[in-house]
Formats: structure tokens, sequence, C-alpha cells
């Protein structure tokens, strides 16, 4: 017992002493300790490098030199003369030339049907004569021929019943003198007063390059 009561006051006096010496120890780490450093900044600048774009300027080409467009090609159209089969009383032969469109075209002798005197018959007068157009194929091959053909006028003017009566060279320029002649106009004969048609009236239209 009396012990115990001996080892109570040095037991506090170790444990006053340790709790000191731990005291201490802490102070001393707080005093002895690192001071921290400044933090460190980073300013970062981001230069644009500069650089000039070249621009290549492109020459304009000059235009091109047109061509003047070919002078076409002028066809010669021209009719010889005729004298038709049906005529009874027969005109004097009256040569009448004219050009239209660069065409040369002479105008044949006709005869009119009737029986009165001559002096009542009246010379056939074209109204309008439409030109021929001269086939493409046959401007190609650079060919030229001619067309006999046969038709009848009836009263007011107009050509009827046409026929091909010759044609040189063949299938070439058959279908463009029918063509022009079937809108070709006739001044009406007048015989005793009357219109009168003309029976087997010919001509001949000649393709020719010029």
């Amino acid at each position: 017992m009396l012990r115990l009561l001996l080892s109570l006051p040095v037991s506090l006096a170790m444990v006053f002493a340790l709790f000191s010496v731990m005291a201490w120890m802490v102070n001393l780490g707080k005093l002895n300790g690192v001071t921290p450093s400044a933090p460190v900044s980073f300013n970062m600048v981001m230069f644009e490098a500069q650089s000039e774009v070249a621009r290549r300027q492109r020459a304009v080409p000059p235009p091109p030199d047109v061509p003047p467009p070919p002078q076409p090609e002028v066809m010669k159209v021209s009719q010889t003369p005729m004298t038709t089969t049906s005529a009874q009383v027969e005109m004097p032969n009256v040569d009448m030339s004219f050009s239209v469109n660069g065409l040369a075209i002479s105008v044949p002798s006709v005869g009119i049907p009737g029986n009165s005197v001559a002096n009542n018959h009246q010379q056939l007068t074209p109204l309008s004569r439409v030109d021929a157009v001269y086939p493409a194929k046959a401007k190609k091959r650079g060919i030229e021929g001619y067309v006999l053909l046969r038709f009848d006028i009836d009263e007011t003017g107009r050509p009827q019943n046409i026929e091909v009566v010759e044609a040189q060279p063949a299938r070439f320029f058959e279908r463009s003198a029918v063509d022009a002649v079937k809108r070709w106009r006739y001044q009406p004969q007048i015989i005793d007063g009357a219109a009168q048609p003309i029976l087997g009236y010919s001509t001949r239209i000649e393709f020719k390059m010029q």
C-alpha cells in the first residue's frame, strides 16, 4: 500500500514531463518550419505569324479573231422560152427579163387559148415569183442542173397540175423547183371579159452556182 502511494506521484511527474517535452518539440517544429516559396506565374503570349498571301493576277486573254461569215452562194435560176401545147391563138413573143434577189429570170412566151382576135389577148404577167431553194446536197457537191416543168394556170392565176418533164441531173432539183412553182402567181387572162385558164404552160428553171 505504501509502495503504491509512493509510485503515484512519480508517475504523475513523469507524465507531466513527457507532455512538456512533446509540447516543446511541437513548438520547435513550428519555429524551424520551411517558409513556403511564392508561387511561380507563367504568362503565355501567343504571336500569330503574319504572312502575306500573294494573289496571282491572271491576264485576260485577248478575244479570238472571229472570221467573217462566208458569203452565201448566189443561186441563178433562169427560165428559157417554151411554147404551150394547148394554144389556139398565139401571142407574139415578148422577151421580159428582170433580176430578183440576185436571180436572173427570163419569162417565156405563152399561147393564150381562145377564139378571139389577137388584140384582145394580154401578155401573161407574173404577180409574184418565189425563188427556188438550191438543194443542200447539190450545193455541197457543187452540182448544177435544170428542171423542165409543165403546168396549168387556173382562172385565179394559180399553177395547177405541176409535172416534171425533164431534170438534169435527176433526183436533185425536182422537189425544189416544184415547191417554188406552187407559190407562183400570175395575172389572170381576161378574154371577152372572162378569166380563162391556160393549159400546158412550160418553164425551165436552171440551178447555177455563182
